[in-house]
């Protein structure tokens, strides 16, 4: 198993400073006492001058970090997946050029604080190469009037020198930041524990099986831009009720189901949890009553069961994992598995596999099915069969009545053969639910649902199909 980095850079910090303090009795052994004192004196200054400085240009840091992330960002754009296209498009000036942009607006700020305490790094570091050079001197008069011969004179140098290179003032800072962090998260339960007893009226979900979801004027906008992708949204999905929701690309379709998971908050208007207002539901406790399948979903280097359950089994759960498998065509999958449930998800840990991204989207839903099964009473899946074969959505689409039996469901797909069985379906369209009904009831309409659906259909058919444009058939 690779070490970890912290471990490294912990280890080598001692290695430094057990060496620094061997080197700097040696020194004391070698020469005069006070030269020892003189040393430590120097090096203690400068020390604590450069961590000073070394704290302003970290200040800077924190600021930054949206830049610094799009340059990373690029960097691993061009060293991953995306390398063939950028060659092939000869995108490699424009992409090197954005990086360098990116990084440069990153760094001014850190080289100007820099700048700030240039000076004071001089300082600092002068009375240490005095001190050092003072050392060296009486060593070489030493060896002149023979008090020390070439053997001792040149341990006591590289003594000397051991013990100014031990000053590392930038990894001091880093362990000083790094207990901070630990110490703010040690004290978060603690924390949250006190903003939740501040927020009085906070309503508890009640643990039904089911739940009823309305969206009253709902409007949300984001962080720095200058239209709502919500606007006026009203919507109600019923207790037990199968929903689904189509709409173009950047309808809005994955905001709804980050505003129905609480982890933002509506601009405008409020939504409501059997009649209860979502902003007075304790989120912690409403976001285990949702089960979300992401477009973007997490992937662990972990093993299958710990991506599953996103924790350690209990004894008897691998029975309930196995026949949840079973439902969500998984089941043939891990068992070719050379470890089972305990098969880590990464190449390169040992007997580790890698999934396909197929394989990973059952595993998610796998992982939505287990919520479930621990009190999730409302099952989101978003684009559920984005990355499956015709097959495999065959397979989903066979499955979703009784993947969704009993709790309140809503998916969100730009496939038709997905969404059709729900038992009713929205159109978001403008920021708002344009239509509602079921499949047939749509096509009936020749709205907005209709066009699509037809649009996508005529993908599949020649032109001497005959197409059912208005029965529903």
């Amino acid at each position: 198993m690779p070490v970890p980095a912290s471990v490294r850079i912990a280890v080598s910090v001692l290695q430094n400073r057990l060496a620094a303090a061997g080197s700097l009795l040696l020194v004391g052994l070698l020469l005069p006492w006070w030269s020892a004192f003189i040393l430590v004196a120097a090096l203690i200054l400068a020390h604590q001058v450069l961590i000073s400085a070394w704290r302003v240009e970290f200040r800077a840091w924190p600021e930054q970090a949206e830049a610094q992330r799009k340059t990373s960002y690029l960097f691993e754009l061009g060293m991953g997946e995306a390398a063939k296209e950028i060659r092939i498009f000869g995108l490699a000036g424009w992409l090197v050029g954005g990086h360098m942009r990116q990084w440069t607006d990153a760094m001014m700020p850190v080289w100007r604080a820099r700048r700030r305490t240039r000076v004071r790094g001089l300082l600092a570091v002068l009375p240490l190469a005095g001190a050092t050079a003072l050392l060296l001197m009486l060593l070489v008069a030493r060896m002149r009037s023979g008090q020390a011969d070439t053997a001792a004179a040149t341990s006591a140098a590289a003594g000397i020198i051991a013990v100014v290179a031990g000053l590392d003032p930038q990894t001091s800072v880093l362990s000083q930041r790094g207990g901070q962090t630990l110490k703010a998260l040690l004290a978060l339960p603690e924390s949250i524990s006190s903003v939740k007893a501040e927020k009085r009226g906070l309503a508890n979900v009640s643990p039904e099986s089911t739940y009823s979801i309305r969206f009253e004027d709902v409007a949300f906008r984001y962080p720095g831009q200058d239209h709502d992708i919500l606007a006026g949204l009203n919507l109600e999905i019923h207790a037990s009720e199968s929903f689904a929701l189509v709409g173009v690309n950047g309808a809005g379709k994955s905001t709804l189901v980050k505003l129905l998971a609480g982890v933002m908050r509506p601009t405008r208007g409020r939504i409501t949890v059997n009649g209860a207002d979502l902003t007075e539901i304790d989120p912690s406790q409403w976001q285990r009553r949702v089960a979300v399948v992401m477009q973007d979903f997490l992937r662990l280097p972990l093993t299958v069961a710990e991506n599953v359950a996103l924790r350690d089994l209990e004894p008897g759960e691998t029975e309930m994992l196995d026949r949840l498998a079973e439902r969500a065509s998984f089941g043939k999958v891990v068992s070719g598995f050379p470890l089972g449930w305990n098969t880590p998800l990464d190449r390169n840990q040992e007997a580790g596999v890698e999934l396909s991204v197929g394989q990973w989207q059952r595993l998610v839903l796998l992982r939505a099915l287990w919520a479930a099964e621990h009190g999730a009473g409302i099952l989101v899946l978003d684009e559920p069969a984005a990355a499956l074969d015709i097959r495999a959505e065959a397979e989903l689409v066979e499955r979703f009545q009784e993947l969704s039996a009993g709790r309140t469901t809503l998916t969100i797909s730009h496939r038709f053969s997905v969404v059709r069985g729900a038992d009713r379906i929205g159109v978001l369209d403008g920021g708002r639910i344009a239509e509602v009904g079921t499949h047939v009831e749509l096509l009936g309409r020749q709205g907005r649902y209709a066009a699509m659906f037809e649009a996508q259909a005529s993908l599949y058919l020649s032109d001497t199909d005959d197409f059912p444009r208005s029965t529903g058939a």
